[in-house]
């Protein structure tokens, strides 16, 4: 009995180590933050506002010391698991038209995301980063918009019109490089867009009728119902070879569950 209490006691003590060495929150030095716009730069990456990666840095930095914690903790405690793991839910991959990156054949990736909330836009750079260390898996941009979001809304909107262009990648590039407008303010003003489909190379008629067109407002609204039939209640989600996973997720994560 002591000696049970004794190993109670230190798995109590193990477990309330953990918040004070893996805090909720890294920090990222400008030093940190330099070297990873370099990388980016070597890659052929351009960041026009290094700052906005400042929050992207620090989520991939507490994963990582969090991570490195609990293997210690997992390896000091000889964890002996007996019960047998359920079997792994798989959803089906249904692509509904949505733009997509990659080979028809590869394994997929299928996020629901949009163009405003942070996580969305944090996985985004996640699945770029899978994508870079594996060409050959197909990610798939599903819509899931909120209730009420006129910014993501517009945001969708965008990236569904240059897609039917041919300019799905450079338009999602656009919004990524942006900071997401705030409510009652557009991604870009009606007197830009002309500008803007010639940044993209697509004929401006096209792009502008289709902005307003309720066939793409559909699709979008397709895509965000399909998410709730699937159990997801909020984006960021995905499905890696069907494999449902909600929130932020790393690009090993992904890689880890497309194994």
């Amino acid at each position: 009995a002591d000696a049970h209490g004794q190993a109670s006691r230190r798995g109590r003590a193990d477990a309330a180590a953990l918040p004070a060495d893996a805090p909720d929150t890294a920090t990222v030095s400008d030093e940190e933050l330099g070297a990873f716009v370099e990388s980016e730069r070597q890659a052929g990456r351009l960041v026009s506002d290094p700052e906005r990666l400042r929050p992207y840095l620090a989520f991939q930095k507490t994963h990582r010391t969090r991570q490195a914690r609990l293997d210690e903790l997992r390896a000091r405690a000889h964890i002996e698991i007996l019960l047998a793991a359920p079997a792994v839910p798989r959803l089906p991959e249904d692509e509904g038209g949505a733009p997509a990156l990659g080979p028809a054949a590869g394994r997929r990736v299928i996020v629901y995301a949009n163009y405003r909330c942070d996580p969305c836009r944090a996985v985004h750079r996640e699945l770029d980063r899978l994508r870079a260390a594996d060409p050959a898996v197909r990610v798939v941009f599903r819509d899931f918009i909120p209730v009420y979001d006129p910014v993501a809304s517009e945001g969708a909107r965008l990236v569904r019109c240059a897609a039917t262009l041919g300019a799905f990648a450079p338009m999602r590039r656009l919004l990524l490089e942006r900071e997401p407008p705030q409510f009652g303010r557009p991604w870009f003003e009606e007197t830009a867009l002309g500008g803007l489909a010639r940044t993209l190379q697509v004929d401006t008629a096209a792009f502008i009728g289709c902005l307003a067109s309720p066939e793409i407002a559909a699709a979008i609204r397709r895509d965000s119902a399909h998410a709730g039939a699937l159990g997801f209640t909020e984006a960021p989600a995905l499905l890696a070879a069907g494999t449902p996973l909600s929130g932020m997720q790393s690009a090993a994560s992904l890689a880890n569950a497309l194994r």
